[in-house]
């Protein structure tokens, strides 16, 4: 009986583990693109739905994201996370992103965060 318990316990363990593995990914390109005289690099990613109920977190769906990261140009050199422009009441970018030929290496963590006073 305590043997099946245990058998019971480690299944499940299991699949819960294949199913609350995230299945997020960034994607290995991007694009350069202007927009109103402004260059920006797009880099696309892959997220998983937030999950708001026990069913859903079995479906496993997905969505495409993306991110406009302003950048001052395209030739070849080393731009500073801190000298991006993120908009007033962010934190600025960390990292660098590095341009060589047609190979765009970024290298940053972005802080999702804002100073701004949410109560009012």
């Amino acid at each position: 009986m305590i043997k099946r318990i245990f058998i019971g316990i480690v299944v499940i363990a299991i699949h819960l583990i294949f199913f609350l593995r995230p299945v997020s990914k960034n994607y290995k390109d991007g694009y350069f693109i202007i927009v109103n005289n402004q260059i920006y690099l797009k880099l696309k990613s892959e997220r998983q739905l937030m999950t708001h109920d026990p069913v859903s977190i079995f479906t496993r769906k997905t969505y495409q994201d993306s991110i406009l990261i302003p950048i001052p140009f395209t030739s070849d050199g080393i731009i500073s996370g801190d000298k991006i422009y993120v908009g007033k009441g962010n934190y600025k970018y960390k990292g660098d992103i590095k341009i060589k030929g047609a190979t765009v290496n970024v290298n940053y963590l972005l802080i999702i965060l804002t100073t701004k006073n949410l109560n009012h």
